[in-house]
C-alpha cells in the first residue's frame, strides 16, 4: 500500500497545478485520486499484475 499512498500524495500535490483556473469540486478530486491509484491496481489481489509491473519499469 505504500505505493498507493505515494501516488495519492503526488496527486494531492499536483491538483492545484492541474486545476489552476479554479477550485476543483469534490467529484473532480475523487476522479483525480482514482486515476492516480490506477498504476497500482495490479498490486491489489486479483489485479492485473503484468500491467502494473510494466508501468512501474
Amino acid at each position: 500500500m505504500a505505493g498507493s499512498f505515494f501516488h495519492l500524495w503526488l496527486a494531492e500535490q499536483a491538483l492545484p497545478m492541474v486545476f489552476a483556473d479554479g477550485e476543483p469540486t469534490d467529484q473532480m478530486r475523487a476522479a483525480f485520486a482514482a486515476g492516480a491509484v490506477g498504476p497500482d491496481i495490479g498490486f491489489f489481489p486479483g489485479g492485473p499484475f503484468a500491467f502494473s509491473h510494466r508501468v512501474h519499469l
